[in-house]
C-alpha cells in the first residue's frame, strides 16, 4: 500500500480502507486457513480449457493432500453469474484431475460475505 501511496496511485485514506479490508479477509474465521503458511497458493494463474478458452481464477489454494479450494473475490451484490463462473472453474480443474473440495465467493464491502457454492 505504501508504494501505491508514494506513487500517487491511491491516497492514504483509500490505502487505509483497502488494508482494513485485507485484514478482514485474511483474519476471517471461515478464511484464515486459506491464508496460512500451510497451503500452496496460485493467484490469478491463467488456465487453458480443452476447448482453448482461458480462465483465470482469483485464488487456488492447495492443501497438503493436493486438494484445491477455489476462491473468487467480488464487490457489489451477489449474482447468479458469479456462481456459474466459479462452477466453471471447478469443472475445468476437475477435468484436470484435481479434487475441488470447496468453492468460495468472497464479497468485499462494508462487511465480508463468504458464500460457499
Amino acid at each position: 500500500m505504501n508504494q501505491y501511496v508514494q506513487q500517487g496511485i491511491i491516497d492514504k485514506e483509500k490505502a487505509t480502507s483497502i488494508t482494513k479490508n485485507i485484514y478482514k479477509i485474511v483474519k476471517h474465521p471461515k478464511l484464515e486457513v486459506y491464508y496460512s503458511d500451510e497451503v500452496t497458493v496460485f493467484n490469478e494463474r491463467e488456465i487453458s480449457t480443452v476447448d482453448h478458452q482461458k480462465i483465470i481464477p482469483d485464488r487456488l489454494v492447495f492443501n497438503k493432500n493436493n486438494e484445491v479450494t477455489i476462491i473468487d473475490y467480488k464487490t457489489g451484490t451477489p449474482l447468479k453469474k458469479h456462481h456459474q463462473q466459479v462452477l466453471k472453474y471447478a469443472q475445468v480443474l476437475n477435468s484436470m484431475n484435481f479434487k475441488v473440495i470447496k468453492k468460495l465467493l468472497i464479497y468485499i464491502g462494508e462487511t465480508i460475505l463468504v458464500e460457499e457454492i
